[in-house]
């Protein structure tokens, strides 16, 4: 859009004759720019996801009951810079700076020539050639210092034009802007062009991603013959919808993320397991199996979003004055779009904090690639609501992320 605005400026002051040097380095500029923002986002994974849920339980002595549904959104998209446009960009980059070096070129020489009185110098080389004698007025030319800048002022505006011949037709270029009727309809500079530019960008954007919904009910028991130990099972129905695409990136809209063309639709069941053992009164241990069906579900261009089993293995401690716990995943998890594999362990710790508050510190890495993300948030709990609000921070962008559960 920034080199749109420029763009369309510069088109205006050419026509109305008022475009200077300064207008085209602008468009140049704006042009540079937004190839570079291509560049960085180019081939690099770009993620959104939200999600909410509802759950209820019953507890009793020694089981529980509990149900809840949960349903997630997760967009994934990859821009894919092309070569040509790549290229095509740069060319243009190149004959705008180039057209502004001749222009201040020119205008330099311009100035030159009216602080010389050239029209003078005209008429005393007239006058000598008439003669045949070099006049001493014209003689006096040759010694000024601004004589000799106008001479390389004219040698490198030849160069630069040279230059511009890699690009454009100038000697049609040239016809063209000395035919009388320029001045009303000037060409299009586009007309001259040697090399032949797409009217439209080449680059294309990659999207993938899934709707989720989970409906559940689950069971938990403690066993009498086991002190200590409890085990749940989660039975859960997925009606899971895949979004796969590719478009050109001047064309991508949000419509065609719900569009039925490129979506598939999927109602599988799966199940979870957990199994936790209590020590004592303040340490626990826990394991849970996530998704023990695995499942590959084809999308709308043929790749596959693989549902795999996700295991966690998590310890806790209780002190009098702190909480501390850490889990770690003995898993990689295979994600939704273009991000990359993910392992994690973390480690947290709470605060208690004076009425039904909490403080909390954590940090998590990713096992895969060894990004850490470090982590503060607030707790407030009462026996009816649940308020957790935390803000990470990635060493690998500048972006804070916020994240907040109502429960």
């Amino acid at each position: 859009m920034a080199f749109d605005t420029q763009l369309q400026l510069a088109k205006t002051r050419f026509n109305q004759g008022t475009l200077v040097s300064n207008d085209i380095r602008v468009v140049a500029g704006a042009a540079a720019q937004w190839q570079n923002d291509l560049n960085n986002l180019s081939n690099k994974p770009l993620r959104v996801s939200a999600s909410y849920q509802l759950s209820a339980g019953k507890t009793g002595h020694a089981t529980a009951w509990g149900a809840h549904y949960r349903r997630y959104y997760v967009v994934g998209a990859q821009i894919n810079f092309n070569q040509d446009d790549q290229r095509q960009i740069s060319k243009a980059i190149r004959i705008l700076n180039i057209m502004a070096d001749i222009a201040d070129n020119v205008e330099d020489a311009i100035a030159l020539a009216n602080e010389l009185d050239l029209s003078t110098l005209e008429a005393l080389i007239n006058t000598s050639i008439d003669s045949g004698e070099l006049t001493s007025k014209l003689e006096d030319y040759f010694y000024l210092p601004g004589m000799q800048q106008l001479i390389e002022e004219a040698i490198d505006t030849g160069r630069l034009a040279t230059d511009l011949k890699e690009y454009l037709r100038l000697n049609d270029l040239e016809a063209a802007l000395k035919d009388p009727d320029a001045i009303n309809n000037p060409p299009q500079l586009n007309q001259y062009i040697r090399y032949k530019p797409s009217n439209k960008l080449q680059s294309t954007i990659a999207v993938q991603g899934a709707f989720i919904s989970e409906s559940s009910i689950g069971f938990a028991t403690a066993f009498a013959n086991f002190q200590g130990v409890t085990v749940g099972i989660n039975l859960k129905q997925l009606q899971l919808t895949t979004i796969d695409f590719e478009t050109d990136i001047a064309d991508v809209s949000a419509g065609e993320v719900t569009s039925k063309g490129n979506q598939t639709e999927y109602n599988k069941f799966n199940a979870d397991i957990g199994v936790s053992y209590h020590f004592n009164s303040t340490t626990k241990m826990g394991l849970v199996v996530k998704n023990v069906l695995p499942y590959d579900f084809l999308t709308a261009l043929d790749n596959t979003i693989k549902y795999r089993p996700l295991a966690r293995f998590g310890v806790s401690y209780q002190g009098t004055s702190f909480h501390l716990v850490g889990d770690v995943d003995l898993t990689s998890n295979d994600p939704i779009g273009f991000d990359p594999n993910k392992q994690y362990a973390s480690l947290g710790i709470e605060l208690p904090m004076t009425g039904y508050g909490a403080l909390r510190f954590g940090v998590r890495q990713n096992l895969v690639n060894g990004a850490t993300l470090p982590s503060i948030g607030l707790g407030f709990s009462t026996n009816q609501l649940n308020v957790d609000i935390a803000v990470a921070k990635s060493e690998k962008t500048t972006n804070s992320v916020l994240h907040y559960k109502l429960g």
